[in-house]
């Protein structure tokens, strides 16, 4: 009985009295209503919290600002929060598959680079090359396959 009120209490206050910092920033932000205030106390509240929460966490918690905040530029800025302070990929797949989340051409390249850099010692010129032809613009495609070819002749 005690445990069936307290969850009624936890959904009738939101959870809120019982979120953790990062939840609450993220509550407290909501009551701004300044559309540029409010973007930047969301960012904030990423910045402040990246060490506290999950990859999962931090990627959900943009899919439910997306819904409220239609700002490319703010997802971006969010996702290589999580992309680059908040996830820690144990194989080169799971990060490569993350970088899907990069609407930016030059961003998303750029987390194909860090993929790759992180994973280096453990790539083999075909992975190297696959990695190569999923980029978006072409000089950094050559880029990358050249690197790729080099390296496999050492």
């Amino acid at each position: 009985m005690v445990r069936a009120c307290l969850l009624f209490m936890m959904m009738a206050l939101g959870c809120s009295a019982f979120a953790g910092p990062f939840e609450s920033c993220l509550n407290q932000v909501k009551k701004t209503d300044h559309r540029l205030a409010r973007v930047e106390s969301i960012q904030s509240c990423f910045e402040k919290n990246k060490d506290l929460i999950s990859d999962d966490a931090c990627f959900a918690a943009i899919k439910k600002i997306q819904t409220h905040e239609k700002s490319i530029e703010l997802s971006e800025k969010l996702n290589s929060i999580c992309f680059y302070d908040v996830s820690r990929f144990k194989t080169v797949d799971a990060c490569l598959q993350k970088t899907a989340i990069f609407q930016i051409a030059n961003n998303h390249d750029e987390a194909l680079f860090d993929c790759y850099r992180q994973f280096q010692a453990d790539i083999q010129q075909k992975e190297c090359l696959k990695i190569s032809s999923m980029m978006k613009y072409p000089a950094k495609k050559e880029y990358l396959q050249n690197h790729c070819y080099e390296n496999a002749a050492q």
